[in-house]
């Protein structure tokens, strides 16, 4: 493993929504540095995130607090010559913590700090005590029983400003407030008085600080910094001597704060080991966080510290916007039937007789009665009439257990590979199939199908109400996937091919080998259901 990534020269920035500078500030520093090295993205949804648009290539990945997450991330980054992994979310922080280490030895450096430091960031109580720690005061603790107001209430573990209250009175504080369980109670800093800044911070991989920039954040929006500026004077050197080495913390974290000009009084309130919403203004004053990025890991170089950058650089966002015809979309969705597309239904056939075989004839007649139900079969004959009567059972029976057997199936190599190069492409991957809910979840579990299709994205007939060729089956995808190109690959021209082809989907048929259960009858179908492409294998999509 720790070969393949040896001479890795591409950078991953997870769950990148709408981190389009940020991404574009990688890209720039990375080709000035590194010859084709490329900047890549990762997200659940990829069609609705811009990042991805101005992104090298994106991966598909599952949601961050799934148990695929971690291994899914692992083997792009292997697979992908990626090297350096830098996360923007805060779900995220601890399960790539966890990570780290195993990154590392396949020669992945994941740009977050280690887990003692990513829990006591993620848990706010603790971060008072670490800001005490330094000799930075935090907001004096209410006890809510007994509080004196105004005070201030937020959660020791949330983000992005939720459930966050500013109460100024008794009446004011709700039984919602008053029992919520993981809210803090604390003074109110008063904004007449303070200062908010956030302070960028770039720690080497020697755990020492490279530089900071305090951003006096003037105007907020969604709880990113919208008008701002870049401060120095005190506030720099009060933080450069306390933060001058964390234990195992690397890359960039945003520490949030109040500051009083007046009495120099700093107040912690919270810290992030990630980058912030708001590094555009620290990297617009020449604090290119990217480039050392680049120059640690890449170059081997070692870092000094360095406050080359613009004091009192004033930022005004604004909003922009990114366009995605369908035929610039980067991904697109492929859409799959699953019944003698993505396996063999003969196989699922023949799991279940051997299954009825056993119950029927035991384990020592079974192997017998198996060859002569697939006898029966290619006979033409009725074979559970047949069974039946000879057993004394009702067909009704033989059917259930047919339906509702757990079959014995796996994908073929071939199959499995179309699907992970698909996903790794940025392909969005959804299935629609025909049948019981039952038998048919079935059969996707025993494929282990949820590795590559998203639960959500599973159309079973019997579950949505509608069955193939219904045009409601393939419009759920149309409408949780707006602007994109679509594609359905299915095998049977009776029915696969019509709705696709009246949305002006790409369709495509997965000719039949001699194995299929249902004869692709292409003579007597109509125009309408005919598909636009047929092919011989599934590697042929890719």
């Amino acid at each position: 493993m720790s070969s393949t990534i040896a001479g890795g020269k591409n950078i991953l920035v997870t769950s990148a929504g709408r981190r389009v500078s940020l991404v574009r500030e990688f890209q720039a520093e990375l080709k000035k540095w590194v010859c084709g090295g490329k900047v890549f993205v990762s997200e659940m949804n990829p069609t609705m995130a811009p990042a991805t648009q101005v992104a090298d290539g994106c991966f598909t990945v599952p949601r961050v607090l799934s148990p695929e997450y971690p291994e899914t991330l692992l083997r792009i980054c292997v697979e992908n010559g990626i090297r350096v992994v830098v996360p923007t979310i805060d779900t995220e922080l601890a399960v790539l913590a966890r990570l780290k280490k195993r990154a590392a030895d396949a020669g992945v450096f994941i740009l977050v700090p280690d887990e003692e430091f990513v829990a006591l960031c993620r848990d706010k109580r603790n971060t008072g005590a670490f800001f005490r720690s330094l000799g930075i005061r935090v907001p004096a603790t209410i006890d809510k029983s007994s509080p004196a107001f105004p005070l201030f209430a937020k959660p020791y573990d949330g983000s992005l400003s939720k459930d966050v209250f500013i109460v100024h009175s008794r009446e004011e504080l709700t039984p919602e407030i008053m029992n919520h369980p993981k809210l803090m109670f604390m003074e109110l800093i008063d904004k007449r008085i303070y200062k908010e800044f956030t302070a960028d911070m770039y720690f080497g991989r020697d755990g020492k600080l490279k530089c900071v920039v305090p951003r006096e954040r003037v105007e907020i929006r969604a709880g990113e910094i919208n008008k701002g500026f870049t401060r120095g004077g005190f506030l720099l050197d009060f933080l450069r001597e306390r933060f001058s080495e964390i234990k195992g913390c690397v890359g960039c974290i945003c520490v949030q704060l109040f500051y009083d000009e007046k009495s120099q009084d700093v107040v912690g309130i919270e810290i992030n080991p990630r980058f912030g919403g708001g590094y555009p203004l620290s990297f617009g004053a020449g604090a290119n966080f990217p480039r050392n990025i680049v120059k640690e890991y890449f170059l081997g170089e070692s870092l000094s510290y360095s406050d080359d950058w613009v004091r009192d650089l004033l930022m005004l966002r604004y909003d922009a916007e990114i366009f995605v015809p369908k035929s610039r979309n980067r991904g697109g969705v492929a859409v799959f039937d699953l019944d003698d597309t993505l396996f063999k239904e003969l196989e699922f056939l023949r799991s279940a007789f051997h299954e009825i075989a056993e119950y029927l004839a035991g384990a020592v007649g079974a192997k017998a009665l198996y060859d002569e139900m697939l006898a029966m079969r290619s006979r033409g004959e009725n074979v559970f009439k047949n069974i039946a009567t000879r057993f004394g059972v009702s067909v009704a029976d033989l059917l259930t257990c047919y339906r509702n057997h757990v079959p014995t199936l796996r994908l073929t190599p071939e199959v499995r590979f179309t699907l992970k190069t698909l996903r790794s492409r940025g392909v969005y991957l959804g299935l629609i199939t025909d049948g019981r809910s039952r038998t048919q979840r079935n059969k996707i579990r025993a494929l282990g199908l949820d590795e590559f299709f998203d639960a959500e994205s599973i159309v079973v007939s019997e579950e949505f109400g509608s069955e193939k060729p219904a045009c409601r089956n393939y419009e759920f995808f149309e409408k949780k996937f707006p602007y994109s190109n679509f594609c359905y690959v299915g095998d049977n021209p009776e029915k696969d091919f019509i709705a696709p082809n009246k949305l002006g989907w790409e369709s495509v048929c997965l000719l039949d080998n001699g194995e299929n259960v249902h004869p692709q009858a292409f003579n007597v179908a109509p125009a309408a259901a005919l598909p636009k492409r047929k092919i011989e294998s599934l590697l042929d999509l890719l």
